[in-house]
Parts: C-alpha cells; sequence; structure tokens
C-alpha cells in the first residue's frame, strides 16, 4: 500500500519535473536519487561486515551520472578516477589505523560497484530523451508492484 500513495503522489510531481521545468532541476534530482541509493546500497553492505567509502562513492557515483548529461564529462574519466582513488583512500585508512588488507578490499569493491551500479544506471536515465524516461518509467513500476503482490521479491 505504501508504494500506491507513494507513486501516486511521487509520479505527478516527477512528471512536472520532466516536462516543465529545466533540465538543471533534473539533474539535480537525479543526483538526489544517485545520494540515497548509494547510501542505502552502503547501509546494506555495512551489515555484511564491510566498510565501503561513503562520501567518496557518493560523489562518483553522482559524477557518474552527470556524465550522461553534459558530453564534457566522460563516464570513462570518472571510473578511471574513481578506480584511482578509492583504492588509495582504502591505504589512507588503512595506514590510520583501519581494517586489514580483507576487509579494505571487500570496501573498495563495494565502493566501485555503487558507482557502477547506482551512478551508471541512474545516469544513464537523463542521458535519454526525457520522453522515453517517463515511457520506461511506469512499466518499471508495474512490474515491481506485481512482482510484490505474488510474492516474487
Amino acid at each position: 500500500m505504501t508504494r500506491i500513495l507513494t507513486s501516486l503522489v511521487g509520479l505527478p510531481i516527477l512528471f512536472v519535473i520532466i516536462k516543465h521545468l529545466p533540465p538543471g532541476v533534473f539533474l539535480t534530482l537525479v543526483a538526489a536519487a544517485v545520494v540515497l541509493g548509494c547510501y542505502e546500497f552502503y547501509a546494506l553492505a555495512e551489515r555484511r561486515g564491510l566498510r565501503p567509502h561513503k562520501v567518496l562513492g557518493a560523489i562518483f557515483g553522482v559524477a557518474a551520472a552527470c556524465s550522461f548529461f553534459d558530453e564534457r564529462l566522460e563516464a570513462t574519466a570518472v571510473l578511471c578516477a574513481a578506480a584511482l582513488l578509492i583504492p588509495m583512500a582504502a591505504m589512507i585508512r588503512g595506514r590510520h589505523g583501519g581494517s586489514g588488507l580483507p576487509e579494505a578490499i571487500g570496501g573498495i569493491s563495494v565502493t566501485l560497484f555503487s558507482v557502477l551500479y547506482v551512478g551508471l544506471l541512474m545516469g544513464s536515465t537523463p542521458g535519454r530523451s526525457r520522453n522515453q524516461l517517463l515511457t520506461l518509467l511506469a512499466p518499471s513500476r508495474l512490474g515491481s508492484f506485481f512482482k510484490i503482490k505474488r510474492g516474487m521479491t
């Protein structure tokens, strides 16, 4: 029931943002969704005992999403920077009393995966036509509703 109420309130707001407001507002909404998605992903990882680099991962996730919106920022450049800087952050954390190598590798992996999974997937939507987004959004939400109703989560 909560999902239905959220859809009834959220979809009209999203429609107005996509159709009638400047693209920068939509990009801000996508960036906020990426940050929230990364932090939700990190919360799941922390329950499994991993220590992701939350702030760095969220920054790179937003940068990856923005790379689809502005052609001056390439996704490959963002991913290369993430692949270099996140392990460096793990080394710095390890030198200052952080975890051992297996835990550090887990934290690096989770952080890089969130950049790929959350940032790139959420970012690929703004790169498409905004009318295509409306077409893609409705069936996916409807499909997830029926999966939950049938117990297929």
